[in-house]
């Protein structure tokens, strides 16, 4: 390792929340989804407690996106909320928890396939 004056050794980045979702943002505003973010600073109450992230919505396609960082762990009420939206999912609303983007691209493409909103739209 270099020791001049004035040199620091790289740090190491960490991927944090914000990188991750913003990058699914982008990656699902690319696939023509309307995104709204629904995450706050800080813990929410109330109604909300448990909501994901993101909603997305294309051609009558619902998607709720918990995001978390690489290696983060979901709330008591973020567990919850999954377990009552179970029994509503189909190809037409989905949930997911992303803490990749490239695992995510993934599960995107095959929600997109099974729903049917995979082709792009001639103008």
């Amino acid at each position: 390792m270099a020791t001049s004056k004035g040199y620091r050794p790289a740090l190491r980045q960490r991927t944090t929340e914000r990188n991750v979702q913003d990058a699914i943002i982008a990656r699902l505003a690319w696939h023509g989804w309307e995104v709204v973010e629904v995450s706050q600073p800080q813990r929410v109450v109330g109604g909300l407690r448990g909501v994901p992230d993101l909603l997305a919505f294309k051609d009558g396609v619902t998607l709720f996106v918990e995001v978390k960082r690489p290696g983060g762990k979901r709330r008591e009420s973020q567990d919850e909320f999954a377990r009552r939206i179970e029994p509503h999912r189909r190809s037409t609303l989905c949930y997911c928890v992303a803490d990749d983007v490239d695992k995510f691209a993934y599960w995107l493409q095959g929600v997109e396939a099974a729903a049917g909103v995979d082709k792009v739209k001639e103008l």
